[in-house]
């Protein structure tokens, strides 16, 4: 690789018409690059362009090291919102014994759910749907739901 990252990615957005730094954070066999911008158009519809420019990121690199892109913080606002929406849909499923279902949510947010939903006895995570943005289906053991 004869760029770092963050090269890379800081040479994409002024590509792009956004001349802004990017710091980079390595976190658990991570690479989080931290756009510095508060431009929503980089974060896209429910974090779309950050999606897309991981993915270039990574095919540019090789694809083997785990990218994350960040932007003013959203990624770590958004975990929080998902987080809390998965407790209260885990509390649910524990107190009714019906499954309950979340979504559609991008691959990184539905790993948030179901790294959630590993934790608690007695429950399992489904993804189900086509692309990208899949529903997340959060199951009580011995349910009879299946895929």
């Amino acid at each position: 690789m004869s760029a770092e990252p963050e090269e890379i990615l800081e040479n994409v957005l002024r590509l792009m018409g956004f001349p802004v730094p990017v710091r980079r954070e390595d976190r658990e066999g991570e690479i989080l690059l931290l756009i510095d911008s508060e431009e929503g158009i980089l974060i896209g519809r429910k974090g779309k362009t950050l999606e897309a420019l991981e993915w270039v990121i990574r095919v540019i690199i090789g694809g083997e090291a785990s990218v994350r892109v960040d932007c003013g913080g959203y990624r770590e606002r958004q975990k929080k919102q998902i987080e809390e929406m998965a407790l209260r849909a885990i509390e649910r499923v524990k107190q009714r014994g019906e499954t309950v279902t979340l979504g559609p949510f991008l691959p990184a947010e539905r790993r948030i759910i179901h790294q959630l939903v590993s934790r608690e006895n007695g429950l399992k995570t489904q993804s189900e749907g086509e692309g990208w943005e899949k529903l997340v289906h959060i199951i009580p053991e011995g349910s009879p739901r299946t895929a």
